[in-house]
């Protein structure tokens, strides 16, 4: 089974998101081009806006499953998206995808919308992106914590963003200062998506510590043009076996290049 661990249909808020705006406007000169937009390639799918073209691109990529992070940061320079409307998908492909509430730990009723999602959706997690919210704030902030608490209790799991692009600044992505809460829950895996790049090595190093802490790198794994990333991918599946989620982040990467991007390394198999 090959899981997608971060995917965006072209549907509704997805298409509002920065990453796909991003996405549709790449400038031909690559002095003004943003490092993870040098070797994008056309995806179909989001050029029609067809979610239907998209699921024809996983059944060709051999994905057989694909995760949608829902987005909740009231920041409107990323975008949201609200959990209606990844329940809409969960609905009309049954089967095919598997839900994570997006949820800002700012929001009053955030505790509430995660109950809502989880109990009467069957969402799977919750997505947060804390550097991006507004106002921006760490992975490690005392709102988060009930957050935690309660995704304990539902027993079900956690995605944090976390990278360069993450916040205001590299603090953002700083994993260190995440052991002492991912101790404190240990019940709860916590997964970072963009694998706080380009912190690896210190991620690398939370992950020996704490065994619930997963690393999704996306794109930062995929893209030639960042620093080494056969060694980068190698260093993570070693010493990390089988705390490693490959992930798109299409349209970032498509579907079909992300995964044969992969480097072809035995070590790497729990990628799967």
């Amino acid at each position: 089974m090959v899981i997608d661990f971060r995917i965006r249909p072209p549907y509704k808020g997805f298409m509002n998101l920065g990453i796909v705006r991003n996405w549709q406007s790449v400038p031909d000169d690559p002095r003004k081009m943003r490092p993870t937009g040098f070797e994008r390639l056309p995806v179909p799918s989001m050029e029609h806006a067809s979610v239907d073209m998209l699921v024809d691109e996983m059944k060709a990529a051999g994905i057989t499953k694909g995760v949608l992070h829902g987005r909740h940061t009231g920041n409107a320079r990323y975008g949201d998206v609200s959990n209606a409307e990844v329940n809409e998908l969960l609905l009309r492909y049954p089967g095919l995808f598997v839900a994570l509430a997006g949820i800002s730990p700012n929001a009053p009723d955030a505790l509430e919308e995660i109950e809502h999602c989880v109990r009467d959706w069957g969402f799977k997690g919750v997505a947060l992106d804390p550097g991006w919210c507004s106002p921006a704030m760490y992975a490690t902030d005392p709102k988060i914590e009930p957050i935690l608490d309660l995704c304990q209790q539902l027993g079900v799991f956690v995605s944090i963003t976390m990278s360069a692009y993450g916040g205001p600044d590299l603090s953002y992505c700083d994993p260190t200062p995440l052991v002492p809460m991912l101790r404190k829950f240990p019940k709860v895996n916590v997964v970072i998506p963009h694998g706080c790049w380009p912190k690896v090595q210190e991620a690398v190093g939370v992950a020996l510590l704490c065994p619930n802490l997963y690393l999704a790198p996306d794109c930062y794994f995929f893209l030639r043009n960042l620093c080494q990333p056969e060694r980068r991918s190698r260093k993570v599946c070693l010493h990390t076996p089988g705390s490693n989620l490959n992930p798109s982040s299409a349209p970032c990467t498509t579907t079909p290049p992300s995964c044969s991007g992969f480097p072809a390394d035995p070590s790497c198999s729990a990628q799967y």
